[in-house]
């Protein structure tokens, strides 16, 4: 469904309907890329942040069994 916009923009743009920059006319595009990203990124903190608790945990645990 979202990409029918861009298609309904771009289609108005070459039948010369919208004077729109290009830019303009696959905005939905960019927004969409620069969204997916956005969480591409949290899920890459989240990720090590997790890997990091882990590995403290793990540690801590080490230490315990130990004495």
């Amino acid at each position: 469904m979202y990409v029918v916009i861009p298609a309904v923009l771009a289609a108005l743009k070459l039948a010369d309907v919208i004077d729109w920059s290009w830019w303009w006319v696959l905005s939905p595009l960019w927004v969409l890329l620069a969204l997916m990203l956005v969480v591409a990124a949290g899920c890459a903190l989240l990720l090590l942040a997790g890997v990091g608790a882990l590995e403290h945990w793990l540690r801590r645990w080490r230490r315990t069994e130990g004495q």
